[in-house]
C-alpha cells in the first residue's frame, strides 16, 4: 500500500509540475473561435477549464452569454485537452486581457494561459474585381463602371480605441493614355473601409476613348493601421462613337407627275451606311415600287393620279455608322398635270377679216399658266 500511495502522489506531482494550456492565437476579434489544447494531466481525468477577465472586473460573473462560466473536459489516454472558446461578439471582451484557467479534479494540476481581444483597425486590402469596359454612341447612357476590393484587419492594443473601419476615400481618374497615373480626377467619394465596392458612370457627351482608374487612400488608423492607398492594377476603357450626320442632296425638290427624281445620301462621317422609308399622300405612287431601300442614292418615278392638287412623298432617312445612328427627311413635291375644261365664248368659230372674237378655258388644279 506504501509503494502505490508513493507512486500516486508521484503521478500528482509531476502532473502539477508539467501542466500546460494554451490557445491557438494571442488575439482575437469579437465573435472569433479560441482553440484550447493542453497536456500533463492525468488520463481520463477531468479538467475544469474558465476564461475570465484578467482584472476580475466586467462580465465575470454577469455575462449574459455565459462565456465566463467554467466547463469541464475529460483527458485522453496521454493527459491531453482538447478546447474551444467562443468570444462574445457584443459583451465587454473587446479591449480585454482574459485569462484561460485549466485545473485537474483527479491530479490537482493547474495552468494558466493569457490571451487578448485587442482594438483594431480594418482598411482596404487590394482590389479584386473591376469591371464595366464598354464602346457607346455620342451621347447614350453608358454602362456603370465596378470596382470591388478586399479589407484586412490589424490589432493594437488592449487599451486602444474602439474597432476601426478607417475612414477611406476612393476616387476615380480618367485618363486619355492606357496608365494608372496622371489622370484626371472625375469622381470622390468619402467613406470608411466597411465599404468594398465602388461604381462611376462616364459621360458620353465626347467621341473618342477615355481609360478609368481607380485609387484608394486613407489616413493612419486610429490603433494600427498605417497611411496608404491602393490602385487599380489596369484600366477600363470607355469608348465613344461619334453620330453620323446625313447630308441630302437636295432635301426638297418638285417634279411633275410621271418625272423622276433622285436624292444623294452622303456624311462626313466615313463609312456611313443609309437606309430609308416613305410615307406618301393618296394618289401618290413610286415606281419601280413604293417599297424604302438602302443605299447612297434615293431614286424613283413618281405618278400622281390626283388630277387636282399636288402629292407629296416624304422619305426618312437613317444613317448607321459604327453602331450608331441618325434620322433625317427628304420631301418630293408630286404635281398633277392640268386638265383643260370648256370655258366661255364659242369652241369653234369663223370670223370676218378686221374683226375680233375671244375665247376662255380653265384647269382642274392651281398655279396653273397657259401659252398658245
Amino acid at each position: 500500500m506504501l509503494v502505490v500511495a508513493l507512486v500516486t502522489l508521484a503521478l500528482l506531482a509531476r502532473a502539477q509540475t508539467t501542466a500546460s494550456v494554451s490557445t491557438d492565437q494571442l488575439d482575437y476579434p469579437p465573435g472569433s473561435t479560441a482553440y484550447i489544447t493542453g497536456s500533463g494531466f492525468l488520463a481520463g481525468e477531468t479538467v475544469t477549464l474558465q476564461v475570465l477577465h484578467l482584472d476580475g472586473t466586467l462580465d465575470n460573473t454577469s455575462s449574459p452569454s455565459g462565456a465566463h462560466m467554467p466547463w469541464p473536459v475529460v483527458t485522453d489516454s496521454l493527459g491531453n485537452i482538447s478546447s474551444f472558446w467562443i468570444v462574445p461578439s457584443d459583451e465587454d471582451e473587446l479591449g480585454a486581457t482574459l485569462k484561460l484557467t485549466a485545473i485537474g479534479q483527479s491530479s490537482g494540476a493547474s495552468a494558466v494561459w493569457m490571451f487578448t481581444d485587442n482594438k483594431t483597425d480594418t482598411y482596404p486590402n487590394s482590389f479584386t474585381t473591376f469591371t464595366g469596359s464598354s464602346t457607346n454612341c455620342l451621347n447614350a447612357v453608358a454602362p456603370a463602371l465596378t470596382a470591388n476590393w478586399s479589407v484586412r484587419t490589424c490589432t493594437g492594443t488592449a487599451n486602444g480605441n474602439s474597432n476601426s473601419n478607417i475612414p477611406i476615400t476612393i476616387t476615380w481618374y480618367k485618363n486619355s493614355s492606357n496608365s494608372t497615373s496622371g489622370g484626371t480626377s472625375v469622381q470622390t467619394t468619402n467613406t470608411n473601409a466597411g465599404t468594398t465596392s465602388t461604381t462611376f458612370t462616364p459621360s458620353t457627351a465626347s467621341a473618342g476613348t477615355l481609360y478609368y482608374y481607380v485609387v484608394i487612400s486613407w489616413a493612419a488608423g486610429s490603433n494600427c493601421a498605417l497611411a496608404g492607398s491602393i490602385t487599380t492594377s489596369g484600366t477600363q476603357a470607355v469608348s465613344v462613337n461619334p453620330t453620323p450626320d446625313i447630308i441630302t442632296t437636295p432635301t426638297a425638290q418638285t417634279i411633275c407627275s410621271g418625272s423622276s427624281f433622285s436624292i444623294g445620301l452622303s456624311s462626313s462621317l466615313v463609312g456611313t451606311s443609309f437606309s430609308w422609308s416613305n410615307s406618301l399622300q393618296s394618289n401618290l405612287s413610286l415606281s419601280p415600287n413604293d417599297a424604302g431601300g438602302s443605299g447612297s442614292t434615293i431614286s424613283y418615278s413618281a405618278n400622281n393620279s390626283n388630277n387636282n392638287n399636288a402629292r407629296t412623298a416624304t422619305f426618312t432617312i437613317t444613317a448607321t455608322n459604327s453602331g450608331c445612328t441618325s434620322t433625317s427627311a427628304a420631301t418630293v413635291v408630286v404635281n398633277a398635270p392640268p386638265t383643260f375644261t370648256a370655258g366661255s365664248g364659242p369652241v369653234n368659230t369663223t370670223v370676218n377679216a378686221g374683226t375680233s372674237t375671244s375665247f376662255s378655258v380653265a384647269s382642274q388644279g392651281s398655279n396653273v399658266t397657259y401659252q398658245w
